[in-house]
C-alpha cells in the first residue's frame, strides 16, 4: 500500500497494522494510513486500490483540506495537499483450520474444468 502511494505521488505520514483476524479458512488483515496527496492523484491512487490485485477494502475515508477557506494558489503553482485518513482491509484465504499444510494455500476453485 505505500508503494502505491508513493507511486500515486502522496507522501505517506504513518501506517498502522492491526493484529489480523481469522474466521475460518479467511484471515482479515487491517491498516490505517495517514498521507498528505493533492486532489488528482488522490484519485489516480484510489482507482489503483480498486482495480489490482490483491484487493483491498477501503473501510473508512477521511479527506480534510489544509488550506483556510476561500484561499486562491497564485496562477501557476501546484494545487495544495489533502489530509487523507483511510482504514484499508483485505481478506485472504489461509486454508482449512487444523490441516497441516494448507496455510496460504490457493483458495479451491467450483465446478468448470481445471
Amino acid at each position: 500500500m505505500g508503494q502505491v502511494i508513493e507511486a500515486s505521488g502522496g507522501r505517506l505520514i504513518s501506517r498502522n497494522v492491526n493484529p489480523h483476524k481469522d474466521d475460518g479458512p479467511y484471515r482479515q488483515v487491517n491498516a490505517n494510513f495517514m498521507l498528505n496527496i493533492s486532489n488528482a492523484n488522490l484519485r489516480r491512487m484510489l482507482h489503483a486500490l480498486e482495480s489490482k490485485e490483491p484487493y483491498l477494502f477501503n473501510d473508512n475515508l477521511i479527506v480534510r483540506s489544509q488550506t483556510p477557506l476561500g484561499y486562491r494558489p497564485p496562477a501557476g503553482t501546484a494545487e495544495p495537499d489533502l489530509y487523507v485518513q483511510m482504514d484499508v482491509s483485505a481478506i485472504a484465504y489461509v486454508g482449512v483450520e487444523g490441516s497441516p499444510g494448507t496455510a496460504g494455500a490457493a483458495k479451491p476453485t467450483t465446478g468448470g474444468k481445471s
